[in-house]
């Protein structure tokens, strides 16, 4: 949300969904139901970890954290009304690293909650 209120100059909408957001288990419950699948052993278990992307000087590391905005830095590029998205968005990852995500000169998001999604076909009749 800061990147693009830092490429636009104003709060952006709200994405329909979060690629890297599993918060909410209806979304993967719903997938399951709708495939036919079963669910297995501590399928829905959670935990907290500390998920390391990796050096801010780092591409891959800065263009990662990106992945969920990528369609919209995109268009905007082609719309050439915002300048330089990609370099601005960059940037503006790398400032809000700094507000509590940097260990060491690595962008570590803390706290992140992981979630099991256990399921298999179900057994044959």
């Amino acid at each position: 949300k800061e990147t693009m209120t830092t490429v636009l100059g104003h709060e952006p909408p709200p994405p329909p969904i979060n690629p890297l957001s599993l918060k909410d288990p209806s979304i993967i419950q719903t997938g399951l139901l709708q495939s036919g699948l079963v669910q297995g052993p501590r399928h829905e278990e959670t935990g907290i970890l500390d998920f390391e992307i990796g050096p801010l000087d780092d591409e891959e590391a800065l263009m990662t954290c990106l992945i969920p905005v990528t369609p919209i830095l995109n268009d905007l590029e082609q719309a050439g009304k915002h300048g330089d998205v990609w370099a601005t968005a960059r940037n503006a990852v790398r400032d809000a690293a700094w507000l509590g995500s940097v260990d060491d000169g690595r962008f570590v998001v803390k706290n992140s909650i992981y979630r099991f999604v256990v399921a298999s076909k179900p057994a044959s009749e």
